[in-house]
């Protein structure tokens, strides 16, 4: 239940030796101590994990098999970083290396904590997941432009302390008064600046927050259409509408009604390069600004499928209606709402 995939393997001699679990799985509903107690239930104390780390994704040889050295040294990694936590002598620097090193699916030295994300390897997608993961890790917001901009260990870490000095603890949120269904609703002020910002630079896509999920197998695409409607309704945030700019119009967003949220697919499958051109279709969908209205939509999606059995699945909100740490709550929603399609259908 809400684990993707597994590997389980044994480090170490003799009486040492231990069995150690590396898991896909969907970490809000599922922790180790939760997975521990479930097993308990199913199997012998003998053949219980010792450990349990959560990866987003698994390291791949080059013949598309789990490359079981690289999960070795992501062992002493997450291994060193969990002693550290456990001791209260995390390091953001540390962390942060971590994070960078399970991104990029291999160790960070030293001496590589001054190169750029994007020389070490990342590309696009890897940015928007290492956003996501130091929001959530450090409990913070950083944008997506923070991460460009800051794209070393180095500098990214200094950002981090510099965001902490200053910014408050957003998980103590106050009690939001219900005020009912309305024609319209007055925005917020941070709505509004962001508003103004991109009125000023039309042109401009650095207010877009993007998403992205890989698909692997048999990919159901009714199934994930239905995913993305069901998304959109339950989340009025992602139906907000907002006025076009004019000199004379009041700041105010309406709630869209459901259903308007459709699924652009981009096959590249029978390419020569389909890897290249999927990069190619990300970057420019990436790169393209929002325009404003009460009949125009604030987020899109977007699939590029790369062959029969993988695709990318790419969506993009604009700043007014999201954030780093809102996106994956709704990344993690639509994985688990698609997976319930496809488990109807029986794929």
């Amino acid at each position: 239940r809400g684990v993707f995939q597994t590997v389980v393997l044994a480090f170490g001699e003799a009486d040492e030796r231990r069995l150690v679990a590396f898991i896909r799985a969907d970490k809000s509903q599922l922790s180790e101590d939760i997975l521990k107690k479930e097993l308990g239930s199913l199997l012998p104390p003998y053949m219980i994990p010792d450990e349990i780390f959560f990866l987003d994704l698994f390291p791949i040889t080059a013949n598309g098999k789990i490359d079981r050295s690289a999960l070795q040294e992501r062992f002493i990694q997450l291994s060193e970083g969990k002693r550290r936590r456990q001791s209260g002598a995390e390091d953001i620097e540390e962390v942060v290396t971590e994070i960078f090193s399970e991104i990029l699916q291999k160790p960070i030295s030293s001496a590589q904590k001054g190169i750029d994300f994007f020389r070490l390897g990342g590309q696009s997608l890897k940015a928007m997941r290492l956003l996501m993961r130091i929001n959530k890790r450090f409990n913070i917001r950083l944008s997506l432009r923070d991460i460009l901009t800051n794209s070393t260990v180095f500098d990214l870490s200094k950002k981090i302390k510099e965001i902490r000095s200053y910014q408050d603890d957003y998980s103590a949120i106050e009690a939001i008064e219900h005020i009912g269904e309305m024609e319209d609703y007055p925005m917020s002020s941070t709505q509004e600046r962001l508003w103004f910002l991109q009125c000023l630079q039309p042109h401009s896509s650095a207010y877009n927050i993007p998403f992205a999920i890989s698909l692997e197998g048999n990919i159901d695409l009714e199934a994930l259409k239905k995913a993305l409607l069901e998304l959109e309704k339950r989340h009025d945030a992602l139906r907000i509408r907002v006025p076009r700019p004019s000199a004379q119009v009041e700041l105010r967003q309406k709630i869209a009604r459901h259903g308007a949220f459709r699924l652009v697919i981009h096959d590249f499958s029978e390419s020569e390069d389909p890897i290249s051109k999927a990069n190619s279709g990300i970057e420019k969908e990436l790169a393209t600004p929002f325009s404003f209205g009460y009949n125009t939509p604030l987020i899109r999606a977007s699939l590029f499928r790369i062959d029969k059995n993988k695709a990318i699945l790419l969506l993009i909100a604009h700043h007014l209606i999201c954030d780093g740490v809102s996106s994956e709550i709704i990344l993690n929603d639509l994985r688990s709402t698609y997976e319930a399609y496809c488990r109807q259908k029986g794929v």
